[in-house]
């Protein structure tokens, strides 16, 4: 008796969770399509015991046109609209092909290991209401060499050419400023840790440790050890020292286990056009 009441306690999640999009309703058509069966068989039954013809036949009727309309809903549904999100998770395979720690604003890779808050609208008022930068402290506890820019937040930190006019979605400047300074563009969404070297500078710092691969139009030195374009160094989280000359200006360092992006990866508007 109480089994339809325990299957009916989903649908109230929308009085909670405010981003009920399209993916809700895969979710909550489950118990309801039992309810649904308790419900004709219930009334299936008293209508054959009360003799109540009318009763038994409309509930049939009932059946066929839902499963009229569902066939209509499949029908129309049938292209691929989602081909953008798969070309940017096999990007990310590519890119990748073994699960590393990666940041990202929805979790969108469900095999690799995700890191940092969920940039829904409730999540980035919760973010914003904290008002304190978390990446930093982020990025020196997971050691994430991926960052995959599916969310406006991300997107709006990474592109300069892209700017939001809503702050309640866009980063803190410490934390924008901070993943700008530690990842470098890939292709499409995907940035991989990495750092844009200034030749006048004589120290840089380094967020993610691991193996560096140089890119330089001239020789380096760093930490001692001369380098030059090509050249992979393993490089700890903290300061180093660089020594560089003027014809090195625009050299960068990037995470030498990140293999080539495809050519066909896509930005952030076709992402969410797919999504709807």
């Amino acid at each position: 008796d109480w089994l339809p009441f325990v299957l009916a306690l989903p649908a109230l999640t929308p009085l909670i969770y405010r981003n009920a999009y399209d993916y809700y309703y895969p979710f909550i058509l489950g118990p309801v399509a039992i309810m649904v069966a308790l419900f004709h068989e219930k009334h299936r039954a008293l209508a054959l015991k009360t003799g109540k013809s009318l009763g038994a036949s409309v509930l049939p009727i009932m059946l066929v046109v839902q499963c009229g309309l569902g066939l209509v809903h499949v029908w129309r549904n049938l292209p691929d609209d989602i081909a953008p999100q798969r070309t940017v998770l096999a990007a990310v395979h590519a890119v990748f092909p073994q699960p590393v720690p990666y940041i990202d604003g929805y979790g969108v890779v469900a095999t690799y290991p995700r890191h940092g808050l969920f940039m829904s609208s409730w999540g980035m008022a919760t973010y914003h209401k904290a008002g304190q930068p978390v990446f930093a402290d982020l990025v020196a506890r997971t050691q994430p060499p991926l960052l995959l820019a599916d969310s406006v937040a991300l997107y709006d930190a990474m592109m300069p050419d892209v700017s939001v006019a809503i702050p309640e979605l866009i980063l803190l400047p410490e934390d924008a400023a901070f993943l700008q300074a530690n990842y470098l563009p890939h292709g499409g969404m995907l940035f991989v840790a990495g750092k844009r070297l200034n030749a006048s500078a004589t120290t840089f710092d380094i967020a993610v440790a691991g193996a560096y691969r140089l890119e330089s139009a001239a020789p380096m030195v760093i930490d001692g050890q001369s380098v030059q374009d090509g050249d992979v160094v393993t490089l700890a989280s903290g300061r180093h020292r660089l020594d560089a000359t003027a014809a090195a200006q625009g050299a960068t360092l990037r995470w030498a286990d990140a293999r080539p992006s495809p050519d066909d990866t896509i930005g952030i508007l076709e992402f969410f056009a797919a999504g709807k």
